[in-house]
């Protein structure tokens, strides 16, 4: 997947207009469009931008060997701020179900 998409993919999966994103990452509606259908390239900064609007890393945003459904998207999300015990009790709640 190409930086074009899986802006839009982020953007579609955090439910965004793309004159909501636009509006966050200081850029005109036209252009991102243009940046989202790769006639465009996107700087650094912007991807920094968008980035820090959908909470991710610029590592995350160029992991694509997981396509996340908006479900796992959210709960990735969700468990960012669980604390560091509470994601220890979930993850042996998880594997006492896997076991099962």
């Amino acid at each position: 997947m190409n930086v074009g998409q899986r802006i839009r993919k982020l953007r579609k999966i955090n439910g965004l207009t793309i004159k909501e994103l636009a509006d966050k990452v200081n850029v005109s509606q036209p252009y991102l469009s243009q940046i989202e259908r790769d006639d465009k390239s996107a700087s650094v900064d912007l991807l920094a931008k968008v980035c820090h609007v959908f909470e991710i890393s610029l590592s995350e945003f160029f992991n694509d060997e997981s396509e996340l459904t908006p479900e796992l998207h959210n709960w990735i999300q969700a468990g960012k701020k669980l604390s560091s015990e509470q994601r220890k009790l979930l993850l042996q709640t998880i594997d006492g179900l896997i076991e099962k």
